[in-house]
């Protein structure tokens, strides 16, 4: 199975002047990629009243300029030739067969997720499903990493290759997606980055491949858009809070064990 590129949602665009100049009292932050702006940094006491109508007490979560909203689940920017070859010759399109991808997914619910929670299953599943169907909101780097975690605990009769190595596979197209900034949801990221901890590799260069490495960049990008912070009066859903409070005590738990 192959997967086609994303579309562009460059913020070649955006600037603060765009971010500052937004009506906060208007749209949910649900459906865009989220800017997290702590009310006592200088630049927000210094500008807040010149820009806009300028920050609510107690909301700390902006939809971020330019407001382009995620397709297929996904944040995609456009590649580069040189990026698209990059990712092709990785296998970063690939998926693997139907029933290897459903025994690796169901796999992964099994045994990854009771540890890891932080999808919401039922939502991703009926996704999966219709994968081939319809326009599916499933991010590929998220597809490539789930595919990932779960290979790392079933052994598919149905293999070709020993376990170990499609592991490696699949580590490479997924690593390679992040590499080249394929996605920019940072929820995303946030969630990938955990996921690429479930995966230990046989490499002799344990210092850019390992657990520790894994959680604390995805506790980075977590800290970066908010996830540390209450939602509070910010305009977003129940779903996506509880979302972060999970992914967020998930990083939590497993940064200090």
């Amino acid at each position: 199975m192959v997967v086609g590129g994303g579309g562009d949602v460059s913020k070649q665009y955006s600037t603060l002047v765009d971010f500052l100049s937004q009506d906060f009292s208007l749209g949910a932050i649900n459906d865009y990629q989220v800017t997290f702006n702590d009310n006592y940094a200088t630049i927000a006491r210094l500008l807040a009243n010149e820009f806009g109508q300028g920050f609510d007490d107690g909301v700390y979560h902006h939809r971020d300029a330019p407001f382009v909203k995620r397709s297929n689940g996904s944040l995609p920017r456009s590649l580069s030739p040189s990026e698209q070859a990059v990712l092709e010759l990785q296998g970063s399109f690939i998926l693997p067969s139907q029933s290897i991808a459903d025994s690796f997914v169901a796999a992964f619910f099994d045994r990854v997720h009771p540890i890891l929670p932080i999808l919401d299953k039922s939502n991703f599943m009926k996704r999966y499903y219709s994968m081939n169907t319809e326009s599916t909101g499933i991010s590929l780097l998220l597809l490539q990493g789930i595919l990932l975690s779960g290979s790392t605990t079933f052994a598919s009769p149905l293999l070709d290759e020993p376990p170990e190595e499609v592991s490696q596979k699949l580590y490479v197209r997924a690593k390679a997606l992040i590499e080249n900034r394929f996605e920019q949801d940072r929820q995303t990221l946030v969630q990938v980055h955990l996921l690429f901890s479930t995966f230990g590799s046989d490499s002799c260069d344990d210092t850019i491949q390992n657990m520790w490495l894994s959680i604390g960049s995805a506790v980075r990008i977590a800290q970066g858009v908010g996830m540390h912070r209450s939602l509070g009066k910010a305009s977003a859903s129940l779903a996506m809070r509880r979302q972060w409070r999970r992914i967020w005590w998930t990083l939590f738990v497993h940064d200090v064990s």
